[in-house]
């Protein structure tokens, strides 16, 4: 406060010094008692935007025309001229450091919500004839030129620069515009000056008067002015908001156009009081504003306020009174004085027939709980559906359309009220948790949800509902669950044929309608045809159906966690391979974390998303090859469908469709027996999705699975993730060839110690030449580091020494003297072929050399298999669990899938 008093002082100091300088014409020139700069800041007080002007030496402009300057002292020293102008006193003092003896000028219009009158005697300008022709300006503030002219200032948020027709030496300054201000230097050596009575700390700026306003609004088409009676007591500026809408009507006016007009001009008249009526003026508001108007395009003859007034009624039956304002009134009593209420405090009313509250945490969205029928939504209340809403019932209740600018006033004002008035709640999609139940959304057009717990289920009207669940974009509707289905019924419709691979599959589905993660990630792999991509349709409509159910991955992080907000489960299709960013970012949707971006349109403002997902990804390859990913998911490896068995999609679609609300009921069964069961299971050394592993034995005998089954099969699936991963590893397979070279010994070493042993004598030169293989010591440490998990349970044990001058130590060492007898079940072979450890030397070595004795073990060929039930997901021929691909013989001491099956 204290140093905006200060600098208000200084500006009528200037200002009392500037008027004895212009009244003084042989002032020296450059020399101000205050400087021109502290002046600047002064103006910056009052909120002006300000720009440093050339100014005068010795009667010649500062800028390099010099003499030839048209505009000496007068235009901008900065390259982009007035648009550069600025309320920022740094800058101010910036600029004066850099030019201080800079003139100052003062951006018009909307810069500094100026409108500046420039009237120039020696071009035939005077106040008078502006008063006479249009009207008495208001006391205001007023500057005197170096050249003996007279700027008069008034308030008004902007408008067209123009000049007024039939005035000479007379310009109105606005938007683009700006005026030189005191104590500036003239070219004569006179210094500007506010005028007596008339200076910024002495006077306050008067709004402009409507007739100005008018003429900013409409200089490019209103035609030429007469002069009308100036005595008119509407005529002067009340500083009241009634005034500003009279303005606005006013120019509104000028900005028509009418054709075949009438002799007497009745027919503009009729198009004015139409204007008047939209902008909601009263009839003296009205009155006011026409005849603002008329004082610029003259009507032939005079009319008086009883025929306005004639002319406002007919206007009421042809046009909606506040069209252009957002205010609503009916004609009768249009012409009482008082104002009806806005249309957005209308609709602000309406809002009270809903629930208004908001979610948690202070980004909290704000949320309207609304009555449809028989049955009662939830919306978030800046989207389509509550807006929606608001304007059927604005319709309903007044039959009017509420205009889109009260419709977004009243939106921001029922958005606060849910953010500071309503209470808090929680924002469901899909699944919720609540009272010792788990609550389904069926996303249904009546908003039932399905109530489970460990005695069953049931559906739910959303009256009853005590959780609040929201939809979004592309959520479909679920089938009403029915008994008597069975989870078997979904493999009709689905190509999966392994056990182990069905445990997990129905596993995987149950733990989805889990409210809480983690979430293990569902990864399908399989060559083409064989029918990847419906397995993840089938999978996510049991749980999330969705308009798009299978999309490409996204862009960005950003992109995903958007994605994963608004469903419940998230599928991609048809990946080739998953970035190590990608991956990343999956991990933290299966188990959990933040992401926080900036908020679109802001500076400083981050959003933040914490989400826990299920997610459905396919590809051809082994697109999983990260170990923290693989560790998390449960992979599935389809087999190709021969097509004597293909079926028509339409076909298959309406078969699944008749038997999906049966599936989803017996997958509802199995939810509530994991409810029941849960507080009984014992899980033993729990695994990495220690959750879902314990949802999956609890759920067991619902899912028609022996006890022990899916650990069997999940345990199998993670070891076979294992051996991948450390196939996947550019330096994996040397590092099982060095381990097997080691037999029970160990090896330590530096990082680059390793990298020459590896290179040397366990990995050929294609191997070396892949662009993944290491390149230098550090490399090989972050690779190593990241499958040391992996190869640590498989017998390896990898362990890193504290830094030394020489580097870090690395210690491997082999848990396993001898490689064991591979099982037939685990056997990789494929019929007709056999795979077999190589040496160093190239010879055959272990266990699996061929003897006599050693032939390949009796195996069901695919037609036993398929009948058994159980043929193989990874190719079909031999009736075994295929976890992981198979190395091809190399000098390296066996695949990773035969180092896994020895444990």
């Amino acid at each position: 406060m204290k140093a905006e008093k200060s600098a208000c002082g200084a500006g009528k100091h200037a200002a009392d010094n500037n008027r004895s300088a212009s009244r003084n014409a042989k002032s020296p020139p450059g020399k101000c008692p205050i400087g021109v700069g502290a002046a600047a800041l002064s103006y910056v007080s009052l909120g002006w935007a300000v720009v440093p002007l050339h100014t005068t030496i010795n009667g010649v402009c500062s800028c390099r025309r010099g003499k030839a300057c048209p505009s000496p002292g007068k235009h901008p020293r900065t390259r982009h001229g007035v648009n550069d102008a600025s309320s920022d006193p740094d800058q101010i003092r910036t600029w004066w450091k850099r030019w201080p003896n800079a003139n100052v000028g003062i951006a018009c219009g909307r810069g500094s919500k100026l409108i500046v009158l420039d009237v120039d005697p020696r071009n035939g300008g005077n106040l008078a004839d502006i008063e006479s022709t249009y009207g008495p300006l208001p006391a205001t503030v007023r500057s005197e030129t170096g050249g003996g002219g007279l700027h008069v200032l008034s308030r008004a948020e902007g408008g067209k620069s123009c000049d007024p027709p039939k005035l000479k030496g007379v310009n109105i300054l606005a938007d683009g515009k700006l005026f030189v201000a005191p104590p500036s230097l003239h070219v004569s050596g006179r210094r500007y000056g506010w005028a007596k009575g008339h200076g910024p700390t002495e006077i306050e700026i008067a709004p402009a008067p409507p007739w100005l306003v008018a003429l900013c609004a409409a200089s490019d088409t209103a035609p030429a002015p007469v002069c009308t009676p100036a005595d008119d007591k509407n005529s002067r500026t009340e500083k009241t908001p009634k005034a500003d809408h009279v303005r606005q009507a006013a120019a509104a006016m000028l900005r028509c156009r009418v054709r075949a007009d009438e002799s007497d001009g009745s027919k503009r008249l009729f198009v004015y009081a139409c204007r008047a009526v939209e902008h909601d003026l009263t009839d003296d508001e009205a009155i006011q504003a026409m005849r603002a108007a008329g004082s610029v395009a003259p009507f032939p003859r005079h009319w008086t306020d009883d025929e306005i007034a004639t002319r406002l009624r007919a206007a009421e039956g042809k046009t909606q009174r506040g069209k252009k304002t957002g205010n609503l009134k009916s004609s009768k009593g249009a012409g009482d004085g008082e104002r009806p209420p806005w249309q957005a405090d209308l609709l602000v009313e309406i809002s009270a027939q809903s629930e208004l509250w908001h979610t948690p945490g202070e980004d909290g969205d704000s949320y309207a709980t609304i009555k449809v029928g028989e049955h009662i939504e939830h919306h978030v209340v800046r989207r389509k559906g509550f807006r929606r809403w608001l304007a059927r019932e604005f319709y309903t209740r007044y039959g009017k359309v509420a205009n889109s600018q009260a419709m977004q006033d009243a939106i921001l004002a029922i958005e606060g009220k849910a953010l500071f008035e309503g209470n808090e709640h929680a924002a469901h999609i899909r699944l919720a948790e609540f009272d010792g139940a788990i609550w389904l959304d069926l996303a249904d057009a009546d908003w039932r949800a399905v109530r489970i717990d460990r005695s069953g289920w049931a559906v739910v009207q959303s009256r009853s509902l005590p959780v609040r669940f929201v939809r979004r974009r592309g959520m479909l509707p679920l089938p009403v669950p029915v008994e008597g289905g069975s989870v078997n019924d979904l493999f009709r419709f689905v190509n999966v044929t392994n056990e182990d691979h069905r445990a997990l599959l129905v596993t995987w589905i149950v733990a989805t309608y889990r409210p809480r993660g983690p979430y293990p990630p569902l990864v399908v792999n399989g060559e083409q045809g064989s029918a990847k991509s419906c397995l993840c349709r089938i999978a996510r409509s049991l749980v999330d159906p969705n308009s798009a159910p299978l999309r490409r991955p996204p862009r960005d992080d950003r992109d995903l966690m958007i994605a994963a907000s608004n469903s419940w489960v998230v599928c991609f299709d048809n990946l080739s391979g998953i970035s190590p960013a990608l991956s990343d970012t999956l991990c933290t949707l299966a188990t959990g974390g933040g992401f926080a971006t900036r908020e679109l349109y802001s500076d400083d403002d981050e959003r933040l998303f914490d989400v826990m997902r299920p997610v459905v990804i396919n590809g051809i390859e082994d697109i999983v090859t990260r170990g923290d990913l693989a560790d998390r998911s449960v992979t599935l490896t389809l087999s190709p469908i021969d097509d004597d068995k293909r079926m028509r999609e339409d076909e298959l679609w309406s078969d699944f469709e008749a038997a999906r609300p049966a599936i989803l009921g017996a997958f509802l069964n199995a939810v509530s027996t994991a409810m029941r069961r849960l507080p009984e299971v014992n899980v033993g050394a729990l695994p990495r999705m220690a959750d879902y592993a314990a949802w999956s034995i609890a759920a067991e005998p619902a899912l028609g699975l022996s006890e022990g089954s899916f650990v069997a099969a999940y345990t199998g699936n993670r070891e076979s993730a294992t051996a991948a991963t450390v196939e996947a590893s550019p330096i994996g397979p040397a590092i099982l060839g060095l381990a097997h070279a080691l037999g029970g010994s160990g090896w330590t070493g530096t990082s680059r110690e390793l990298l020459t042993k590896l290179e040397a004598h366990h990995s050929d030169e294609a191997t070396r030449k892949r662009r993944e293989w290491p390149k230098s010591p550090r490399g090989l440490s972050g690779l190593l580091r990241r499958i040391a998990p992996n190869l640590r349970a498989m017998g390896i044990h990898v362990s890193f020494g504290e830094h030394t001058r020489r580097g870090t130590p690395i210690t491997i060492e082999n848990a396993r003297n001898t490689p064991s007898q591979r099982s037939h079940r685990h056997s990789s072979a494929t019929a007709g072929q056999e795979t077999r450890e190589i040496g160093d030397d190239g010879v055959t070595v272990g266990d699996d050399a061929p003897t006599d004795a050693d032939a390949e073990p009796s195996r069901p060929n695919a037609a036993q298999a398929t009948e058994n039930g159980v043929g193989d997901v990874g190719d079909g021929r031999d009736n075994v669990l295929q976890g992981c691909s198979e190395l091809k013989a190399r000098r390296v001491g066996g695949s990773a899938c035969d180092w896994a099956r020895r444990r």
